[in-house]
């Protein structure tokens, strides 16, 4: 199975090579994990740590080019070597499985919320799920977030 992270960065703008990133966000084996400090190079070493400790094999995100852009040319800036860079290079960009328009602004949640997204990315989700791993998937909701069971191996 592959090790996977969604993850999604807060910038001070647009441009990785004037603009910095103030926090990452991910969401890794049902955890969510947030990289938070004034040091932007402590920040992405950090970041960079984590990514190699967990053996993360996919990056997931929502417009994922535009934060694996800043984290690259950050990452360069500040002479920090990124392990295994090549393998990054095949990402998940959610905004292309949705078909939504490239050039659409706003967030994932902008999303969800003019298109009834969130039934469809569950959809997705356990179609994908069972494509790649054979098992039948049951959405339960408790409360407003669904949670996926495996109801057989």
């Amino acid at each position: 199975m592959e090790n996977i992270i969604v993850l999604d960065t807060e910038t001070t703008g647009l441009n990785p090579l004037t603009d910095r990133i103030i926090t990452i966000g991910l969401w890794h084996v049902n955890k969510f994990v947030k990289f938070v400090s004034n040091d932007e190079k402590e920040m992405l070493e950090n970041f960079w740590k984590f990514i190699s400790e967990h053996e993360i094999s996919k990056l997931i995100g929502f417009n994922i080019n535009f934060d694996w852009t800043f984290l690259k040319l950050r990452s360069m800036k500040y002479g920090i070597k990124i392990r295994y860079f090549k393998k990054y290079e095949e990402r998940v960009d959610l905004r292309r499985i949705l078909n939504s328009e490239p050039r659409a602004k706003g967030t994932l949640t902008d999303y969800c919320v003019r298109s009834s997204a969130l039934t469809y990315l569950e959809k997705i989700f356990l179609e994908r799920t069972f494509q790649r791993y054979g098992k039948h998937t049951k959405t339960v909701t408790l409360t407003h977030s669904p949670v996926l069971l495996n109801t057989c191996s």
